[in-house]
């Protein structure tokens, strides 16, 4: 077709818009983001420094829940009346180091594997999203020396101040120490060393003897170490609030990455790593400006809700965190968190769209279901979850079925795979099928699902504790008939479509040995798992990957990132076994990634995250050629408007749908209809 031909459908396609804020949210809105509110507590207000101090690996036992606080004597007497603590304070994900700080760094849960560290070596894993560092340097124009990680944990954390996010790099992380800090008293002779010579404005004191300690089995050892602990944290604010620097403007927050385990659990507070509520529990004071003090708070809350609580004493935005700010803590406090929609999934069936998404209020998150169709959009949305946290949903539709994964949070600290259908369009739903196993943790099983003639796929990952596993339940009229899984070293965040013969999935595979992520092709038919093959035959980060099966073969795009820069890449296969070469399908002026495509009218449609700004926008492009070559990319969605996380849901009456994350802080669900 020739190219004059081409732009004018774009053109026509750009036209033609639909904006719906998820038919969950009523009438179209203009589209755009959301500020964060500010607390009047930034640099203009009361807080104008911050340290978050992590007593690594204290469990609460002996901490806050120790009715003699033998342990804590200082924190307890002496620090606690001047603040308010959270009594009820959760690792909800991965209890192990590397986690822990970064869902607190960064306000997401993630799977962050300790054991691929080492000090010695370069970077193995960091997060896809900004950390509190780097949202305060970038937003707030302040110097490397303002911000600081002081590390007495080593290579676990050396990392948890940067991400791969495209626009956060390397330049906005903080300055770091962490190579000569043996024991604690060597990492509080380096906090004070930093504070006299630097005064930072936010820091992060990691506090390493605790935990390293309690790994001996050794029982006084460890409880010496909680001591020693409770006496440089008491220091510590004795010398910020003597500093005229800090004084009367400095909040500090006390708190760990994780607990260890009840003394009825495996070898009790030796190890750690598990969803019990030793592991689960930590502590947590906040003591500063505008912070109550005195105050007890019950209400659960998270690790990741420090990251988003931080930037909002400080007056910066944490963008991408998934917790929320700790109203409770603050004597006036800020204007209630709105509830914001996540994690979309869509999914098509006939001419009706359907879409499921996460909706958060508060502490608690629930599953939301609404659909599409020609008589236009169903009335409000339905709830499909019970229970308060809730997360990640899966979509799938065919022949007048729908069914949505999802993951849900237990009160007892695990989580497990939730599924619901409906058989008429979803009108009306089933009852929740909870499959047979519960699982550690949340933030690496990502559901994904998908419709087989009558069998439903619903394919999941999981970490353990040196291997991960992929497995994938095959359920026929709501009930469970199988389930297969295949062991490999830490896979994550499945993609998997149906086709005559089984389920096919990639995902992004974690690889130790070249310290980087892959991308991972594998099928499921009859019987079980095939042996995955590596698709991704790139040497730069692979990440983010999607697929789609059609007449001429499997497509897979991803992102992959070359020299410290995202490009969207595509390749295909017609066994599975052997893939033609990548080929460049999308780049922005700082990056592109987080690729989605689908097949339909014997096209390919792909549409990103790309950032020819400092806003995110969506991007597509088509290919009819099976993927070996792809019209030049067209932005989807307005210059301006924060638009991240595409998905696209073809229908057979000749429309594509695209639906995205709209905007910051309480995001909603942008969609718009375009013509095949």
């Amino acid at each position: 077709m020739p190219r004059v031909i081409i732009a004018l459908i774009v053109v026509s396609l750009l036209l033609y818009t639909h904006a719906l804020g998820l038919a969950f949210s009523g009438p179209p809105k203009p589209d755009e983001a959301t500020p964060h509110p500010r607390s009047g507590l930034g640099p203009r207000g009361e807080i104008e420094n911050l340290f978050i101090v992590i007593i690594d690996g204290i469990r609460n036992s002996e901490a806050f829940d120790d009715p003699t606080h033998r342990f804590i004597p200082h924190i307890w007497n002496d620090l606690r009346p001047q603040g308010t603590i959270y009594t009820s304070f959760l690792n909800a994900g991965h209890t192990a180091t590397s986690a822990g700080h970064a869902a607190i760094t960064t306000g997401v849960t993630q799977f962050f594997p300790n054991t691929l560290w080492n000090v010695n070596e370069d970077l193995v894993r960091i997060q896809e999203e900004p950390s509190l560092f780097q949202y305060y340097r970038r937003q707030m124009g302040v110097p490397e020396e303002a911000a600081w990680i002081i590390n007495g944990k080593g290579g676990m954390i050396r990392y948890a101040g940067v991400c791969h996010h495209p626009i956060y790099g390397t330049d906005h992380a903080p300055s770091l120490s962490f190579a000569d800090l043996q024991s604690d008293d060597d990492t509080w002779i380096e906090a004070q060393r930093v504070i006299d010579t630097f005064h930072p404005s936010l820091t992060m004191i990691n506090l390493a003897d605790v935990d390293q300690l309690g790994h001996t089995g050794n029982w006084k050892r460890y409880t010496d170490a909680i001591l020693r602990a409770d006496e440089i944290v008491f220091d510590l604010c004795q010398k910020i609030w003597n500093d005229p620097v800090y004084d009367g403007n400095t909040a500090i927050i006390i708190t760990s990455d994780h607990g260890r385990h009840l003394d009825s659990v495996l070898d009790g507070f030796k190890e750690h790593g598990c969803s019990c509520m030793g592991c689960r529990a930590v502590p947590f004071l906040a003591i500063g400006p505008g912070i109550r003090q005195g105050a007890s708070v019950s209400e659960r809350a998270f690790l990741c809700d420090i990251a988003p609580t931080v930037a909002y004493m400080l007056g910066f935005d944490a963008h991408y965190a998934r917790g929320r700010v700790l109203n409770d803590l603050f004597v006036a406090p800020p204007v209630e968190n709105p509830a914001a929609l996540v994690d979309p999934a869509v999914a098509s069936d006939g001419d009706r769209i359907h879409v499921a998404a996460c909706k958060r209020f508060g502490g608690c998150s629930s599953i939301v279901y609404s659909h599409y169709g020609n008589r236009g959009a169903r009335p409000g949305y339905a709830v499909l979850s019970s229970g308060t946290n809730n997360f990640s949903p899966a979509l799938a539709a065919s022949d007048g079925r729908v069914a949505v994964a999802w993951v849900c949070y237990l009160s007892d600290g695990a989580c497990r795979i939730v599924v619901r259908e409906s058989t008429d369009g979803g009108v009306t739903w089933g009852a929740g099928v909870f499959l047979d196993e519960t699982y550690t943790f949340w933030e690496d099983l990502f559901p994904s699902a998908s419709y087989c003639d009558d069998e439903l796929h619903v394919v999941w990952t999981e970490s353990r504790i040196s291997r991960g596993a992929v497995n994938c339940v095959l359920l026929r009229d709501s009930s469970a008939i199988r389930k297969d899984t295949y062991f490999d070293l830490f896979d994550e965040r499945p993609r998997c479509s149906s086709a005559d013969d089984g389920a096919h999935m990639v995902l992004q595979r974690l690889d130790g040995n070249e310290k980087n992520f892959d991308i991972q092709y594998c099928f499921h038919g009859s019987e079980g798992w095939l042996p995955p093959v590596i698709s991704g035959v790139t040497p730069g980060e692979s990440l983010r990957p999607d697929l789609a099966v059609d007449s001429q073969g499997i497509h897979i795009v991803w992102g992959e990132k070359d020299e410290g820069f995202f490009r969207t890449l595509s390749r295909s296969s017609t066994d599975g076994t052997s893939w033609t070469d990548p080929v460049e399908i999308g780049t922005s002026v700082f990056g592109a990634w987080r690729p989605r495509v689908v097949a339909a009218n014997g096209k390919l449609y792909a549409a990103w995250e790309g950032y020819d700004d400092e806003i995110p926008g969506i991007f597509g492009s088509t290919s009819d050629d099976g993927g070996t070559t792809w019209t030049t990319a067209v932005r989807l969605t307005p210059v301006g408007e924060a638009a991240r996380d595409p998905i696209l849901a073809p229908c057979a009456n000749g429309e594509l749908h695209l639906v995205w994350t709209k905007g910051f802080g309480p995001t909603k669900i942008g969609w718009r209809r375009l013509h095949l």
